[in-house]
């Protein structure tokens, strides 16, 4: 089932609407620990869109749109920002770069996404997320919740 959201470029809100993508997500297939690192990159990701494709411009937008796939789902999300070069992204543990502030948005959402897919001109990502293995060691969110 495909699901569309539009938010402001409101970087205080940020925290806030990922929690509602994630929240609209069905978390039977995925464990507490899974759904809090997807909650981790679609806030980053969210983030840089915000931040740096619509430079926090309140008149535009961001949208976010999560798809299942076979195995799992898929959320893009895109801004109304030129985009960026995506293929030559500062390394954040480069020694050069290890006291920066920022820089460390796009390494954690390529760690707690499965799969990270960039569409020219660079204003849209899509983050994929895989469905827990079934007999994992994990609890699964509803699990948690006594379903």
């Amino acid at each position: 089932m495909a699901q569309t959201m539009e938010f402001n470029s409101n970087i205080e809100d940020v925290a806030q609407y990922a929690k509602k993508v994630v929240e609209a997500i069905p978390g039977q297939h995925y464990s507490k620990r899974k759904l809090y690192r997807m909650r981790l990159a679609i806030d980053e990701a969210l983030t840089n869109a915000i931040m740096h494709g619509n430079q926090c411009d309140i008149a535009k937008k961001v949208v976010v749109e999560s798809e299942d796939i076979q195995n799992g789902i898929a959320v893009s999300i895109t801004d109304e920002g030129p985009g960026f070069d995506y293929h030559h992204t500062p390394t954040p543990t480069d020694d050069d770069n290890l006291l920066q502030i920022g820089g460390r948005g796009i390494f954690i959402v390529n760690h707690y996404a499965d799969d990270i897919s960039y569409t020219d001109p660079g204003n849209r990502v899509t983050l994929v997320f895989h469905y827990d293995q079934p007999g994992g060691s994990e609890t699964t969110a509803s699990d948690s919740h006594g379903n």
